[in-house]
């Protein structure tokens, strides 16, 4: 058992090379530190950041996510060791991490990668419900994210004959949730998976674009904050972060750290009341040398309580150059849990999460097929 974990630290090691390896060759003023593949990948699990807008206990879950981590052979940075680090930096958003806090954690707990995750639905109601986003994000000077995942579940998603397969309870709810996250990291580094396809029916209602051509480099994207005018509490949020995760699989782009891209907003002071404005893409643009600015509005982020309802997402999504400042993909999207279901609810979507992850995926797959 030792013998098979330390040949998955190792991989895990020697994907993490990989990818910097990579994202080095994106732009020439990169500074990059590569671990040594022969050490073990040493993660630090942040507190759990909650956007579900509910009370909900917070730190069990994020020792299950620490659990997960070690089950599939990373070492993990003591709990009492990151939360000393988090009261020494005075640390209050734990849902990031920006260049001096990346460096600062390899410095000092020599961690290679940090474990940020977000709760985006918790709910004890029969039938049970939760959605999470998790994703793994290297350590120094340049913080990459290495893997995300995204898993949504209810109860009631797979009875079964007989409703055998009911879960009624919220902790095996959760520990369902670990299975999925632990079967994802773990297929990532031991080489990574081809990403999910986008179902016809959560394609974009209306779209256009107008890409420029990159040539054989890979472009760099920033997904800004998007403007929330549902009334589901941290739905921006919650999209930003299905979109980035999208953005990440496709391997086509290189995705800045949402930590990176909040705390350089709050030095160049940027508030995005009534969204995105112009002087703030140039800004942006210029600073971090990013090629292209994501952003969009939320009209509609709802999820059901109980057994019977549909979730429903409604969003729109800008691409913005960022040299000339135009516009180069605009989407619409709306769909509801039960779209295109027709016979005992085979298909049919749960969870506000679960549908939000299918409808980027299906927005991101055009827009880059459009690039």
């Amino acid at each position: 058992m030792r013998s098979s974990r330390s040949s998955l630290n190792k991989a895990g090691a020697a994907l993490l090379c990989a990818v910097f390896l990579l994202s080095a060759g994106c732009a020439a003023d990169r500074v990059v530190t590569l671990p040594d593949a022969n050490r073990e990948l040493l993660v630090a699990v942040l507190p759990v950041e909650n956007l579900s807008g509910g009370t909900v206990p917070l730190a069990p879950l994020r020792r299950a996510l620490m659990e997960t981590a070690a089950g599939v052979g990373l070492k993990v940075v003591p709990e009492e060791e990151v939360d000393h680090f988090i009261r020494e930096h005075r640390i209050r958003y734990t849902g990031g991490v920006d260049e001096e806090i990346s460096q600062s954690l390899k410095t000092q707990l020599q961690a290679n990668a940090v474990l940020v995750t977000s709760l985006e639905l918790y709910n004890e109601e029969t039938p049970p419900k939760m959605a999470l986003m998790s994703r793994l994000v290297s350590t120094g000077e340049r913080p990459e994210i290495i893997w995300m995942e995204s898993v949504a579940l209810a109860g009631d998603e797979e009875p079964g004959a007989l409703n055998l397969g009911m879960i009624l309870e919220t902790k095996k709810l959760q520990e369902k949730v670990m299975e999925r996250l632990a079967r994802s990291l773990g297929q990532r580094l031991s080489g990574g998976v081809e990403p999910a396809g986008a179902g016809a029916r959560y394609k974009p209602k209306v779209a256009f674009a107008a890409f420029g051509d990159q040539g054989d480099r890979k472009p760099t994207v920033a997904v800004f904050p998007f403007l929330n005018q549902s009334t589901r509490k941290n739905a921006g949020e919650m999209l930003v972060l299905h979109c980035v995760k999208q953005l990440v699989d496709s391997g086509q782009v290189a995705v800045v750290e949402p930590g990176v891209l909040r705390n350089r907003m709050l030095q160049m002071r940027i508030i995005m009341d009534d969204g995105v404005a112009l002087p703030q893409v140039d800004l942006i643009s210029r600073a971090m040398k990013v090629d292209y600015i994501v952003t969009g509005k939320v009209y509609e982020y709802q999820d059901y309580m109980g057994e019977i309802g549909r979730p429903k997402v409604d969003f729109s999504l800008q691409v913005i150059e960022g040299t000339e400042k135009k516009v180069v993909w605009a989407s619409k999207s709306y769909n509801e849990g039960n779209d295109g279901v027709f016979f005992y609810d085979w298909g049919r979507t749960y969870t506000a999460s679960a549908l939000a992850q299918k409808m980027a995926r299906a927005v991101v797959q055009r827009m880059l097929a459009e690039q």
